[in-house]
């Protein structure tokens, strides 16, 4: 499976209980899923993702516990410890009423309202009291805030998204 094909839900925290089950920390903006999907994707090296069957999944939505099928003790299961984990873009319930992920629009591109290029968006950093979008252009990175008043237009074909960003905002990131 690769990166592009899935999202990234979380870390794999600890290892809980004898029986090879496991913590793991879900991030906070990821769409809905089912507790009762067939895999997870493990980050097990650069570009490697691997699947497991998951034996069970519950928690509540920013904590689970988790056991995938197969493993079975400590020692296999510390082995996942401090591993990214995702879920394939398929596993994704449709009910979802977000507009785009966050994960779907790294490597858009941004246009201010005047359709100038603003940048590209290389994070989404997710914060308490307010996301925001880290755009690059060139060495420069810019931090926009994440508000749907200032989204004018979405291109999901051509992957761009005219925002109508106040006065003065780009300046206070030079």
């Amino acid at each position: 499976m690769h990166k592009e094909d899935c999202i990234l839900i979380g870390k794999i925290g600890r290892t809980t209980g004898n029986d090879g089950n496991l913590t793991a920390h879900l991030n906070s903006k990821i769409p809905e899923f089912s507790d009762d999907i067939g895999f997870l994707h493990v980050d097990q090296g650069p570009g490697e993702l691997v699947p497991y069957p998951v034996e069970f999944l519950s928690g509540t939505h920013s904590t689970v516990r988790l056991k995938f099928e197969f493993v079975d003790s400590v020692e296999e299961a510390s082995g996942f410890v401090g591993k990214d984990l995702y879920l394939s873009l398929a596993d994704i319930n449709e009910s979802e009423d977000t507009i785009l992920s966050y994960h779907s629009i790294i490597g858009w591109t941004i246009l201010n309202s005047d359709k100038t290029v603003v940048g590209k968006i290389s994070d989404v950093i997710e914060n308490p009291g307010q996301d925001l979008f880290v755009i690059h252009k060139g060495e420069k990175e810019i931090l926009i805030p994440v508000h749907e008043d200032f989204i004018v237009d979405i291109d999901e074909d051509k992957e761009i998204m005219v925002l109508n960003l106040p006065d003065g905002l780009l300046e206070v990131n030079e």
